[in-house]
Parts: structure tokens; C-alpha cells; sequence
């Protein structure tokens, strides 16, 4: 019987699908790993500083649809006080007037209860034409405070419903 049973936790251990699927990414420099969803292209930070390593996936036949999860800080705490508030207060400090804040909660990363924010864009000039729509979530590890989003920008707000699943899924991978 006791056989049997390991047999099954085998078979089952080799057919379940991996939650950790995609590539994973390691900064030894700022300390965690993150797990991009499979087949998105991972780029190191252009010309914003803030940004650590992200990931990013186009519209199939559409370049003017991108959706990507983005590292950014892995800033000293010290007397910062943005570990410290709540999912309004944060989204108030962070992107505030640039959008509306439509979903707000805690959610379990690093094994800690971390606030996030879900946003929409305002649109101005040269962006009138595009849905821009993000998950925002504020890690604090150890030290060391980060800002890990998933964002979409396209034609359509579905396109922020067709990719959420995989970016929260990045973040929650998160360590």
C-alpha cells in the first residue's frame, strides 16, 4: 500500500503543471528571482533608472500592444516610510494623478502580506488612442523595497484582461 501511495505522489508530481513555468530570472546584485511567463522577451533597463529586469510580450501581428512586468527599486528602506501604507496611500505616493485606481488589496508574495493597487491610465496627447491598465504590488524584502507591476498598453482594454493572470503570476513568483 505504501507503494502504491508513492507511485501516485510520483505520477502525480510528473503530470501536474509547474506554477513556476516560464524563465526565471536571478539579481544577485539587488537579491530575489522572479519567473517570467514563458516566451516573453527579458530586457535590463533602458534609459529609466528605476527599472531593475523586465519582461515583455507584443500582440501577435500588433507592435502597438505590449504587455510587461516590470522590476524596479530594490532601494534602501531606511527612513522611507512607503513599506509603511496602506494600498490608497501607496497609490497616492506613487502614481496619484497619472491614474485611477479601481482594485486595491494585500496579497501573500515573499510570504508576507503586500499591498497592491490595480490602475488605469488617464490618457493625454500623444497616448489618446491607448488602454494603458496595471497591477502595481510593493515589496518589502529584508532591506530592500521594490515596485513589481505588470502593465499593458494596446487597442484594448481586453488586452489587459487577456494578459493580468500571467503578470500577477510573475509577481506572486516574486523571492
Amino acid at each position: 500500500m505504501k507503494y502504491f501511495f508513492s507511485l501516485l505522489v510520483a505520477i502525480l508530481f510528473i503530470f501536474l503543471p509547474n506554477a513556476s513555468e516560464g524563465e526565471q530570472y536571478r539579481d544577485s546584485t539587488y537579491g530575489f528571482t522572479i519567473d517570467f511567463p514563458d516566451g516573453w522577451a527579458i530586457s535590463g533597463p533602458s534609459s529609466d533608472k528605476s527599472v531593475i529586469i523586465k519582461a515583455k510580450r507584443f500582440a501577435e501581428g500588433a507592435k502597438s500592444m505590449i504587455a510587461q512586468v516590470i522590476v524596479r527599486g530594490g532601494v534602501y528602506v531606511g527612513e522611507n516610510s512607503l513599506p509603511n501604507l496602506s494600498p490608497q496611500e501607496l497609490f497616492d505616493a506613487t502614481i496619484g494623478d497619472k491614474g485611477m485606481l479601481v482594485d486595491s488589496g494585500f496579497e501573500t508574495v515573499c510570504g508576507e502580506s503586500v499591498p497592491w493597487n490595480k490602475v488605469v491610465f488617464r490618457q493625454s496627447g500623444f497616448f489618446k488612442t491607448f488602454n494603458s491598465c496595471g497591477v502595481f504590488y510593493f515589496i518589502k524584502r529584508g532591506d530592500r523595497f521594490y515596485q513589481v507591476e505588470g502593465v499593458t498598453m494596446g487597442e484594448s482594454g481586453s488586452w489587459f484582461a487577456e494578459n493580468e493572470q500571467a503578470m500577477r503570476n510573475a509577481i506572486r513568483s516574486f523571492r
